[in-house]
């Protein structure tokens, strides 16, 4: 659940729900996400390849040790990195030519 002025300001579809005074907004979403990314244990040595390739816009690693490669073209991958921050620390070994990838992290 979201504050409600947050929710009524974004762009998000959103519900108001009011009981004894208290309001809550929660934003919903009915994607299909049939179109998740499928997992895939890529080796290290294919990922280190992807990675330089130069068709890679941007990553996002978990906790969990998830990533989600995000490509250019608007395809993406997922798989698992051996340790916290491994993903991060193949970008920036890339140097120059990667410098553009966008790094997230929950």
């Amino acid at each position: 659940m979201l504050p409600s002025e947050y929710a009524m300001r974004s762009m998000c579809p959103h519900e108001l729900k009011c009981l004894k005074n208290q309001c809550v907004a929660g934003c919903y979403d009915f994607r299909d996400y049939t179109d998740f990314p499928q997992y895939r244990e890529y080796p290290w040595e294919e990922i280190k390849e992807i990675i330089n390739s130069g068709e890679v816009k941007e990553v996002f690693q978990s906790h969990a040790l998830d990533v989600n490669i995000y490509f250019k073209d608007g395809s993406v991958i997922s798989t698992i990195e051996p340790s916290i921050d491994a993903i991060f620390d193949l970008i920036d070994e890339c140097g120059e030519p990667c410098e553009e990838i966008l790094k997230g992290t929950e």
